[in-house]
């Protein structure tokens, strides 16, 4: 999956632009280089119980029970974009 974007403005309202500090909210880069998305290997249940713990600074302090420390400082960076769904029975 690829996603693109962009954003245009005049320079006078280059001082807007730079308050969104898009870089530090958004896993926005203004690089040539693409940005990896590392995606952690976890079930709904530990996601869930992740989200929990959500945000944090620091991964270590984590209750992780049996979860790898690598997928829980990736799950950490994504969190905010995971997308959200529901299983129903009918």
């Amino acid at each position: 999956m690829l996603t693109v974007g962009w954003l245009l403005f005049e320079e006078s309202q280059r001082h807007l632009a730079e308050q969104c500090k898009f870089t530090k909210n958004f896993q926005a880069t203004e690089s040539d280089e693409p940005y990896e998305i590392k995606v952690p290997n976890l079930t709904l249940k530990e996601i869930q119980y992740l989200d929990s713990q959500m945000p944090t600074d620091d991964c270590n302090t984590v209750n992780r029970i049996c979860i790898p420390l690598k997928d829980v400082k990736c799950y950490a960076e994504l969190y905010k974009y995971f997308p959200s769904f529901v299983e129903m029975f009918m």
